[in-house]
């Protein structure tokens, strides 16, 4: 079930994310170690950002590969809005 969240985060999806999130779905990293926070900030989706923050999601989790974290690709998604 965590893969189908990260796939709404992908998308942009933040009905479905919020819904997935009040279901109970863990807001798990992916096998990179990108939590969902990442992906969605990381595609410029910052409806899907505010549905899981809302939710409490990670925001110091960072993947394996660049070290960014969450929170930071919410900050730099913000400012080019």
């Amino acid at each position: 079930m965590a893969e189908k969240l990260r796939e709404a985060c992908v998308r942009g999806e933040a009905e479905r994310v919020a819904r997935l999130l009040d279901e109970g779905i863990k807001p798990q990293p992916d096998e990179n170690g990108r939590s969902p926070l990442l992906l969605a900030a990381a595609l410029g989706h910052t409806d899907v950002c505010n549905a899981l923050l809302l939710r409490e999601a990670e925001v110091n989790a960072a993947d394996s590969v660049s070290d960014i974290l969450g929170n930071e690709f919410v900050l730099i998604y913000e400012d080019r809005d």
